[in-house]
């Protein structure tokens, strides 16, 4: 943890070199962590905002696509691979 910390807070808008002398004034140090927390959250709930709008717009309509009617019964099928099988078995009437 504390090496993740070294690496990640800001303090002054620039990553502090002498991470140890920063964190010696305790009331810096503590407001430093307060607004990093607030920005955290603040951040990660807009993301989650986000997800949550996406998650509930409508799904994009599928195109129609084109389906392959039997010549004898009329039955349509989804793919031409389909009709082929499906014409093997049907008869004429």
């Amino acid at each position: 943890f504390h090496d993740n910390m070294k690496a990640t807070v800001q303090f002054d808008g620039s990553i502090s070199d002498s991470f140890e002398m920063k964190t010696g004034d305790r009331n810096r140090w503590c407001q430093c962590l307060h607004q990093g927390i607030k920005v955290h959250d603040r951040n990660w709930l807009q993301r989650l905002e986000e997800k949550r709008v996406c998650g509930k717009q409508a799904a994009p309509e599928l195109p129609n696509h084109d389906t392959y009617t039997c010549n004898h019964c009329h039955r349509s099928c989804k793919s031409r691979i389909g009709l082929f099988s499906h014409m093997r078995y049907c008869k004429p009437s």
